[in-house]
C-alpha cells in the first residue's frame, strides 16, 4: 500500500515522503479508525461461543471451532449461514483455497466452496486457521 501512495503521488508531481513515514502514518489511521485488530484465544474462544448460531438462513454464524490455549496453542474457526450449507449438498465435487491477502495477522483464510458447469464459484463459507495444513482442509470439510 505504501507503494501505491508514492506511485500516485508521483504521478501527480508531488515528491512523496519517505516510505516509514507513510507505513506509520497508515499504522496510526488504521488503529484509530479500526481499533484493536487482534485477540487471544481465550477472547476468540468467548467470540465463538456467543456466535454459534443463527436466527436466519442468510446470518453468518461459527459453525465450528477448535481452540487450544494449552500446550501448543492453536486455533481453526469456520463461519457460513444456514442458506450456504444447505447449498453444498447439491455440489458435485468441492474446492478449496488458502489467501493470506484478507487477514490483518497473516493467518490463512480457507475459502471452501463449489464450481458450476459455467466455471462460476461458489463459497459455502470461511475458515480462519493457524496454519494451512492437510488438517486444517479436513477440519474445513468435515463440517
Amino acid at each position: 500500500m505504501p507503494q501505491l501512495i508514492i506511485n500516485a503521488l508521483r504521478l501527480d508531481s508531488i515528491q512523496p515522503p519517505k516510505k516509514s513515514k507513510i507505513n506509520s502514518f497508515l499504522t496510526n489511521w488504521k488503529a484509530k479508525s479500526l481499533g484493536r485488530t487482534t485477540m487471544n484465544l481465550d477472547e476468540l474462544l468467548g467470540w465463538c461461543e456467543e456466535n454459534d448460531s443463527a436466527i436466519d438462513l442468510d446470518e453468518p454464524y461459527v459453525i465450528a471451532y477448535q481452540i487450544n490455549t494449552e500446550n501448543k496453542p492453536s486455533f481453526r474457526m469456520c463461519i457460513s449461514t444456514e442458506r450456504l450449507i444447505r447449498q453444498m449438498r447439491f455440489a458435485t465435487h468441492l474446492c478449496a483455497d488458502g489467501t493470506y491477502k484478507l487477514t490483518h495477522n497473516n493467518y490463512p483464510l480457507i475459502i471452501p466452496g463449489s464450481t458450476d458447469l459455467a466455471k462460476q464459484f461458489h463459497p459455502f463459507g470461511l475458515a480462519l486457521c493457524m496454519n494451512e495444513e492437510k488438517s486444517d482442509f479436513a477440519f474445513v470439510f468435515e463440517r
